[in-house]
């Protein structure tokens, strides 16, 4: 977030900053920022390309996020969305159903919960996660015991677009609505004494958007009753494993020229803004000579170490930091690499 961004964040807020107790005027400021934020929303022709894009080349309802501009345009769709839901029952979507944080029973909140939501939405650094690395972070071991750090997050707000939608039966195990749903994207932010995670789980053919979210405490011991794997908080302690990765890239790259060009014609700063791209680096095969036991040991092979995750710990924070690390070989460069043999008995 620039210095820019923060002042219109500021002026968009200020009313809410001082927000009474008085539900019904809190209804009223909400719905006169979430008009702003819509406003701001719709003249961005990156939300039109974004559009456009997903008419073109949609499978199953949403197209595949396969360039950075593609986050970003979900972003700034998501954001307008919920603007949109904060100016009031007349300017939603036909049926939309916002479950936010359990929010949906009161209605005096749905406008100040959704104003918020959306502005965390079009300020956060936006993320695009290719196939192979979720479908690596899905598949990896358990994460190690570890106590979670309070630099877990390399960016305060973050949104983390999926360039595949995930069925939630593949997934850890997340708040899903009757009929099931699918895994888009993730809000992810700090809250300073914890962290809170957003993600939409909508069904396929639903006519309601279902948002669920929560917030996970730093300097928790994991896993906990509430941490487990197999949980949500599972899959985000595994996303930020592999960002902290020496073996994952994250690639900063800017909108595509021709769409820039037009960005630049409305507003200069977002045609600059850039999009994290993660992919994976590819596997190292130089092997490393095992330095604790060099000395005692004459090695006569080369071995493969399954990847895993490792918990460092940091006595300064007195938590741990995860960071993945992926198969490698290990051992003398001159032996031959050692051969697993599988015997398979009836």
């Amino acid at each position: 977030m620039t210095f820019e961004e923060l002042d219109q964040l500021r002026a968009w807020t200020k009313g809410l900053e001082l927000t009474p107790s008085d539900p019904v005027l809190r209804q009223q400021q909400a719905r006169q920022v979430g008009r702003q934020v819509n406003d701001y929303c719709s003249k961005l022709p990156l939300l039109r390309e974004y559009l456009q894009y997903r008419m073109s080349s949609g499978v199953g309802g949403r197209a595949f996020n396969t360039a950075g501009w593609h986050a970003r345009g979900e972003q700034v769709l998501i954001a307008g969305l919920f603007s949109g839901a904060a100016m009031g029952p007349e300017r939603w979507p036909k049926g939309f159903c916002p479950v936010v944080f359990g929010i949906e029973d009161n209605e005096t909140l749905i406008e100040p919960r959704a104003v918020h939501v959306a502005l965390r939405m079009l300020f956060a650094t936006p993320y695009l996660w290719s196939h192979e690395v979720v479908a690596a972070i899905l598949a990896s071991p358990p994460l190690p015991p570890h106590i979670i750090s309070r630099r877990l997050l390399p960016h305060p707000h973050m949104f983390w677009s999926l360039e595949t939608a995930y069925p939630l039966t593949s997934t850890p195990k997340v708040a899903v609505p009757t009929g099931g749903g699918s895994l888009n994207w993730l809000l992810v932010w700090d809250q300073g004494e914890s962290f809170a995670v957003m993600y939409d789980c909508t069904p396929p053919d639903a006519t309601t958007y279902h948002v669920h979210g929560g917030s996970y405490p730093y300097g928790t011991q994991y896993p906990n009753q509430d941490g487990q794997p197999g949980t949500l908080w599972d899959l985000v302690l595994r996303f930020c494993s592999f960002l902290h990765s020496p073996y994952v890239r994250s690639d900063a790259q800017l909108v595509e020229r021709p769409i820039r060009r037009r960005c630049a014609r409305v507003n200069e700063q977002e045609a600059n803004r850039p999009v994290h791209v993660v992919t994976l680096r590819r596997p190292t095969t130089t092997p490393t000579t095992p330095q604790d036991t060099v000395q005692h040991h004459e090695w006569k092979h080369q071995w493969w170490v399954s990847g895993h995750h490792r918990a460092q710990w940091f006595a300064s924070e007195k938590a741990h930091r995860v960071i993945w690390i992926a198969p490698y070989l290990k051992g003398p460069t001159d032996k031959p690499v050692l051969q697993k043999v599988y015997a398979v008995k009836r």
